[in-house]
C-alpha cells in the first residue's frame, strides 16, 4: 500500500513538471502569435478602423473539452466612447470557441501534439485542485442517467433558494462530476458561460466568493440617474399642482404625461416614471368622495345596523335580498359600450334617438345573498314602486317559497325611487305583498349617496354589464338571454323574465287606505328601518274608523274657529257644511264678540275720532257620527 502511494506521488510529480514545461512553451507560442497579429496590423477598432487605442486589461477564456484556459488582451478605443475590442477581433480566431494557439497548430498539422498536451493539463489540474482518494473514476455519462429523480427535485428546490452568486458556484461544482457543460446547462437551465465562470471562481479560490451581503462586486455598473437629487426636484416641481412651473410659460397647464415630462427635463420616460413612483406618485383617476349635501349624521350607525341584522338573518337561514333598478337600455341596433372578440366590429346607428328605438328595457334586479343567485324582471315602460313589488312577488312565487320555509324576508334597498323610504306607494304595495303571502317584510334603506355599497351593484349588475358589453341589444330576447347566461367563478346564477304590463306613473292612493298600513318602525334610524306585518279585516276596519273620527274632529275644529259678521251668514255656512259631511247636527249656538276698533288720531292738532262697536259671531257644533 505504501509503495503504491509513493509510486502515485512520483507519477503526479512527473506530470507537474511536464505540465510546467509545456505551459511555458505554449506561452511563448502565444506571445509569438500576438506579435504576428500586431505585425500584420490587425489591431484596430472594428467600428472606426483607427489604431488609436490603449490597453484595457485582459479576460480569461476556457475550453470545456480539456479544461484549458487562456488570457485574451482587450483594448479601448480613444476615438469611440466606451468601445472596446480584443486582440483577435479582426482575425479569423475572433468568433471561434477554440484557443487561437490550437487553431494555429491545426494549420501547422500538429493537432495530435496539442491535444496530448491539453489532456495532460486537464489531469494535472484535477490532481492539483481536488484532494481525492484512490477510487474508480466515474465514467462520463449524461446527467439524466447519473443522478436520481429525488436528486433532481432537491437540486431544483436548492437553485430557487440560492441567489445569483451561489447558483453560479453550485453549477461550477457540478462540472467536477465529469459531466459536460451542456448537460449541466440543460439540467439547471443556466447558461454555459455562467457555469464556466463559476468553475473558474472555484479553481482560483477568489476571496470575493466567501460569504458577504453583496452579490456583485461593489461599484459595478453605471450610476443611476434616478437618484440625482437635482433631477428629482426638477421632475417633482413639474407635477406639483401649485408649483408646476411658471403659469405664464404654460408649463403648468399642459397634460402631465411621461412623454411630455421627459421632453422638458431631457431624460427618458422610464426614468421619469421611476422618479415619480419612488416619491409616491402614480396614475390615478378623480375620486368622488366629497358629498354635495354632506354626509348623513347617522350614516355609520345605519351601516353597522344593516351589517348586524344581515348577519343575524343569514345565520338563521332567512332570506336576505338586495334589490335595485338597473339602468334603462334602448332596444335596437344601438352602440353598447365595451369590447368583444369579433373579426369585424358590429355596425350600429350613429345616433341613439329614443323615439326611433323598438322599445325600452327596464330591468329590476333581486340578488339573494344566501344562494348567490339573481332574479331580474324586465319591464317595458316605467320603473315604479308597483313594478318593484311585482318583481319581489314573482321571485317569491318562483324561487323564494320553494327555498325558504320561513315567512320572513329582509330587503336591502336604496333610499331613492322606486323604493324610497319617503314613498307611500312603496309601503302600500309592500303591504299588499305581505297580505297576499302572509309575509313579515323587514326593510332597510342605505343612506342617500351610498348606493354603491348595495351588494347587488357589484355582484349582479356589474356582471350583467360585463357579459353583454360590446353587443347591440337588438331585441328583448337578446337582452334576456345575455342576462340569463351571466355567471361568475363563484357560482352566480341568474333568471330573467319579461313583463309587458303598463305601470302608471304618479299614481294616487286614497288617504284612508294609506292609514291602514301595518308598519312598525325600528328603534335605530326609524325612517330607514321598519317592518311591515300582515293585516286582517278587523284591523283594517278599526283603522278606517279611527281615521274618519279624527278627520271629522279636525273639520269641526277648523269650522268652529271661523268668524261671521251676521247670524244669517253663520247659519248658511253651517247648513252647507252639514250637508257635505257625514254627521248629524243636533245643537247650534252662537257666541257674540265685541270688536273695539279705534281709529287713529287726527294729527296736526285735530281731535281724535271716536270708536265703533262691531259684533262677530262664531258657531259651536255638536255632532253624532253616522258610522
Amino acid at each position: 500500500m505504501i509503495k503504491s502511494s509513493m509510486a502515485l506521488n512520483l507519477y503526479y510529480q512527473t506530470k507537474m513538471k511536464y505540465h510546467t514545461i509545456i505551459k511555458l512553451e505554449l506561452a511563448i507560442l502565444s506571445y509569438i502569435l500576438s506579435l504576428w497579429i500586431k505585425y500584420q496590423s490587425k489591431i484596430y477598432c472594428p467600428h472606426c478602423e483607427n489604431s488609436n487605442y490603449i490597453l484595457y486589461g485582459s479576460y480569461q477564456r476556457i475550453w470545456d473539452k480539456y479544461s484549458y484556459s487562456w488570457n485574451v488582451q482587450r483594448f479601448k478605443c480613444n476615438i469611440c466612447v466606451n468601445r472596446t475590442f480584443s486582440l483577435y477581433s479582426n482575425t479569423k480566431y475572433s468568433n471561434s470557441s477554440l484557443p487561437p494557439i490550437y487553431q494555429a497548430f491545426r494549420i501547422l498539422r500538429l493537432e495530435l501534439k496539442i491535444i496530448f498536451y491539453l489532456q495532460n493539463v486537464k489531469n494535472t489540474q484535477y490532481v492539483k485542485q481536488i484532494n481525492f482518494q484512490i477510487h474508480s473514476e466515474v465514467p462520463a455519462t449524461t446527467i439524466q442517467e447519473y443522478v436520481s429523480e429525488d436528486f433532481k427535485n432537491q437540486s431544483n428546490y436548492l437553485l430557487n433558494c440560492l441567489n445569483e452568486k451561489q447558483r453560479r458556484l453550485f453549477t461550477g461544482l457540478l462540472t467536477f462530476l465529469n459531466l459536460s457543460t451542456i448537460e449541466i446547462c440543460k439540467f439547471t437551465n443556466i447558461s454555459r458561460k455562467t457555469i464556466r465562470k463559476g468553475k473558474m471562481q472555484l479553481l482560483n479560490r477568489n476571496p470575493f466568493n466567501l460569504y458577504s451581503e453583496n452579490i456583485r462586486r461593489p461599484g459595478a455598473g453605471r450610476k443611476s440617474i434616478v437618484k440625482d437629487p437635482e433631477l428629482q426636484h426638477k421632475v417633482l416641481q413639474l407635477v406639483e399642482p401649485e408649483t408646476a412651473g411658471d403659469p405664464i410659460s404654460g408649463v403648468k397647464w399642459i397634460r402631465r404625461s411621461l412623454r411630455t415630462l421627459s421632453k422638458i427635463v431631457d431624460i427618458s420616460p422610464s426614468s421619469v416614471s421611476k422618479i415619480l413612483r419612488n416619491n409616491g406618485y402614480s396614475l390615478r383617476v378623480n375620486s368622488k368622495k366629497i358629498s354635495l349635501k354632506g354626509n348623513q349624521p347617522d350614516r355609520d350607525k345605519q351601516f353597522k345596523y344593516i351589517e348586524s341584522k344581515k348577519s343575524k338573518f343569514i345565520n338563521q337561514g332567512l332570506a336576505v335580498l338586495s334589490i335595485d333598478g338597473k339602468k334603462k337600455e334602448l332596444i335596437g341596433n344601438y352602440k353598447n359600450n365595451g369590447k368583444t372578440w369579433v373579426k369585424k366590429p358590429h355596425e350600429t346607428l350613429d345616433h341613439d334617438f329614443p323615439d326611433q328605438a323598438e322599445g325600452i328595457l327596464v330591468p329590476f334586479g333581486i340578488y339573494d345573498l344566501q344562494q348567490n343567485s339573481g332574479f331580474v324582471l324586465c319591464g317595458t315602460n316605467s320603473n315604479t314602486s308597483e313594478f318593484a313589488v311585482d318583481s319581489i312577488s314573482l321571485w317569491w312565487e318562483k324561487e323564494g317559497s320553494l327555498i325558504y320555509d320561513c315567512k320572513e324576508i329582509y330587503l336591502l334597498c336604496d333610499a331613492g325611487t322606486p323604493n324610497s323610504y319617503r314613498s307611500h306607494l312603496w309601503k302600500w304595495y309592500l303591504q299588499m305583498l305581505s297580505d297576499r303571502f302572509d309575509l313579515i317584510i323587514h326593510v332597510s334603506h342605505y343612506p342617500s349617496g351610498t348606493s354603491k355599497w348595495n351588494p347587488i351593484e357589484h355582484r349582479l349588475f356589474s356582471q350583467i354589464s360585463r357579459n353583454w358589453q360590446g353587443i347591440p341589444l337588438v331585441s328583448y330576447e337578446t337582452a334576456l338571454n345575455y342576462i340569463a347566461k351571466t355567471s361568475t367563478e363563484t357560482g352566480l346564477s341568474v333568471q330573467s323574465n319579461l313583463t309587458k304590463k303598463l305601470y302608471e306613473k304618479s299614481r294616487k292612493i286614497p288617504q284612508i287606505n294609506l292609514i291602514t298600513i301595518n308598519i312598525i318602525p325600528d328603534e335605530v334610524c326609524s325612517d330607514w328601518n321598519y317592518k311591515i306585518l300582515p293585516r286582517n279585516e278587523q284591523l283594517i276596519q278599526n283603522s278606517k274608523k279611527l281615521w274618519e273620527e279624527k278627520t271629522i274632529k279636525n273639520l269641526i275644529w277648523h269650522f268652529s274657529n271661523k268668524k261671521f259678521k251676521t247670524k244669517k251668514s253663520a247659519k248658511e255656512a253651517v247648513t252647507s257644511f252639514l250637508n257635505e259631511n257625514k254627521f248629524i247636527f243636533y245643537k247650534l249656538s252662537f257666541n257674540d264678540y265685541t270688536n273695539y276698533r279705534r281709529k287713529s288720531n287726527g294729527g296736526r292738532g285735530r281731535p281724535p275720532l271716536g270708536s265703533k262697536i262691531k259684533f262677530v259671531y262664531s258657531v259651536n257644533i255638536k255632532y253624532q257620527s253616522k258610522i
